[in-house]
């Protein structure tokens, strides 16, 4: 296996050489590719010119996390916290990245959540909006159904070819409303900010994102493409069917999968579970 890597800072006529038949993957940063109008791979085939669509937005109409408020809800500021001396220089920390980001912005919102700083089961730390005592208490419970594990599992296990994406920060690429902004105000580093784009956090956020992912591939008519939150898997019975896109009627199943060539995963086994012959059993 070899990995070749193209940082933003080297820039001007790179090139790789490897031997025949080594399996070879190229990283390509997303803000590296951004800055070229293409990327052009020769590989010296007899066949016609594979091309593979940059990376888009997606277009998709702004959420309704807090449609559904109750007839009692009313402006709450949350009593401001204390943090230790770690905490609070990473909450600043992640104010300034959100903020140029552009997923939070200073806010005049009556209501006023507060932050806590806490750490996953990989030990790494995040920053969380505490909304129980806020927006949470007047929301009222947006009941579209996540999908069935069960289902899900044996559906995939008709396919033998897997590719599988976890989508970054996913809930941030999805744009709030102007008028659902100020329901997720919060205090953090002296100020109030607001977010742009859909927070972790809210009741509501796990319904509004898996409903935008639902709808996408069933508009866009999109194949053996599956999607559970921000884990998308998209299957095929051929690696070929998944990269080479045959027939017109597919197109659209092979742009969305070809962006993902680089993690293609040939196996019988998914996420802990076997595939065999269309039928899924737990893994030994």
């Amino acid at each position: 296996m070899c990995e070749y890597y193209v940082s933003r800072s080297r820039l001007h006529r790179r090139s790789a050489g490897v031997l025949d038949h080594l399996c070879c993957n190229i990283l390509l940063g997303i803000d590296f590719q951004a800055q070229h109008s293409s990327v052009v791979f020769k590989f010296g085939g007899n066949k016609t010119t594979l091309t593979v669509c940059g990376f888009r937005t997606l277009r998709t109409k702004s959420p309704t996390p807090f449609k559904n408020l109750t007839a009692d809800c009313h402006p709450v500021a949350v009593r401001s916290r204390k943090y230790s001396q770690e905490d609070h220089a990473f909450i600043n920390e992640e104010v300034r990245r959100l903020l140029k980001e552009g997923i939070i912005e200073p806010s005049q919102s009556p209501l006023r959540a507060q932050v806590v700083a806490v750490k996953g089961e990989n030990h790494k730390r995040r920053m969380a909006i505490d909304y129980s005592q806020t927006i949470k208490r007047f929301t009222l419970l947006d009941a579209f159904p996540l999908p069935n594990i069960n289902e899900l599992v044996n559906q995939i296990a008709q396919f033998r070819v897997f590719s599988t994406v976890d989508l970054k920060s996913a809930y941030h690429q999805i744009p709030l409303r102007e008028a659902d902004k100020p329901h997720t105000a919060f205090e953090a580093s002296a100020g109030l900010y607001q977010f742009t784009r859909l927070p972790f956090g809210v009741t509501n956020a796990v319904a509004c994102f898996q409903r935008i992912m639902t709808q996408f591939v069933q508009e866009e008519k999109v194949h053996a493409v599956f999607p559970y939150l921000d884990n998308i898997t998209i299957c095929g019975q051929k690696e070929y069917l998944l990269v080479e896109g045959v027939s017109t009627s597919h197109q659209k199943e092979y742009l969305l999968v070809a962006r993902l060539r680089t993690i293609l995963l040939v196996t019988d086994r998914l996420k802990g579970t076997t595939a065999l012959f269309g039928k899924a059993s737990p893994c030994p």
